[in-house]
């Protein structure tokens, strides 16, 4: 793919700005490409000549993980480009880097998009199976069915279709522990919600942690150092007791976050495999 580009990149290797462009991103002084790219565009906005260089600037922008300029860098690269061919690989490419972006609604869209426009059918294949990753690492499970199905229009394996869709309606139906539940348990008592949520070390931390603050407040209390009392509780137990909330509800997202991305994961492999 972008053997194209490529192609035209060095047609246009000839000029020094762009030359010097390109032997700034060689050396992986990526900011002094970028501003050399700039400046060749400046200079040089037709078409054909435009998208080799924000194809570039993209990649340099990726290489620096400034990532979503590098998913604009893609778009521009593919709305400049000279003819339908190239720009529906753009667009892919497009599509793919803001999957690495972590742009994944983004993804979604520009990949449906290429799907309905594109005449090629490797193209629509290949997009469906990126949107399918596009859908799957933002836990959108019948979105992602849905975009398999037409990736396995083009590429027919029923039985590991059956497998995929088995395992993509099994993490529809998953059930997941709640963060708020966590949260007010560890409210009523500390440690609680760590426990709710498979954490048991940090449960017995909280548990240990608060009870003991609690006893020191209450043996100040009852011997009335009425101030060392306030400071032990406003200060020190305060700031654990909170804290015990938070981290109580974070672990149950955490651990809601790893059972959705192994069940994501798991479809991903088998698609994968049958991609290769």
């Amino acid at each position: 793919m972008f053997i194209s580009i490529s192609l035209i990149a060095l047609f246009y290797a000839s000029d020094p700005v762009y030359r010097s462009a390109r032997d700034f991103f060689k050396a992986g002084y990526y900011e002094e490409a970028i501003t050399e790219f700039k400046r060749y565009l400046f200079f040089n906005p037709d078409a054909e000549s435009a998208m080799p260089a924000y194809y570039q600037m993209g990649r340099a922008y990726f290489e620096l993980g400034v990532v979503e300029a590098a998913v604009d860098m893609a778009a521009l690269a593919a709305r400049a480009a000279p003819d339908d061919s190239n720009r529906w690989e753009c667009e892919l490419k497009t599509g793919v880097i803001a999957i690495a972006a972590g742009s994944y609604s983004r993804a979604e869209m520009i990949l449906l998009q290429l799907e309905m426009s594109t005449a090629n059918p490797k193209i629509r294949e290949r997009s469906a199976l990126f949107r399918a990753v596009a859908c799957l690492y933002a836990y959108k499970w019948s979105e992602a069915r849905a975009a398999v199905d037409e990736f396995f229009r083009y590429r027919p394996d029923p039985e590991t279709q059956l497998r995929v869709d088995s395992l993509l309606r099994g993490a529809e139906r998953m059930k997941l522990k709640s963060p708020a539940a966590a949260l007010w348990l560890s409210t009523f008592l500390p440690g609680a919600g760590q426990l709710y949520s498979g954490e048991w070390r940090a449960a017995l931390n909280a548990f240990v942690l608060n009870g003991g603050f609690a006893a020191w407040v209450g043996y100040k209390f009852l011997n009335r150092y009425w101030d060392d009392a306030y400071l032990i509780g406003s200060f020190l137990w305060q700031r654990y007791y909170f804290g015990n909330r938070f981290h109580a509800r974070r672990m149950t997202e955490d651990k809601n976050d790893q059972t959705r991305r192994r069940a994501a994961q798991k479809v991903i492999d088998l698609l994968q495999t049958r991609d290769r």
